[in-house]
């Protein structure tokens, strides 16, 4: 099986948000301007 790995960055307000989605599985990183993936969460289907 291809990985195919996409990444999509949002930007909601003063928040960055980077929805990767890697084979079935989902990660969503949480950017800001001082910190740096502060939250991550990962949803598999």
């Amino acid at each position: 099986m291809l990985n195919i790995f996409i990444c999509i960055l949002n930007k909601i307000l003063y928040s960055k948000y980077f929805v990767c989605i890697l084979n079935k599985t989902i990660i969503i990183y949480k950017y800001t301007e001082y910190t740096k993936y502060t939250e991550y969460t990962e949803y598999t289907k």
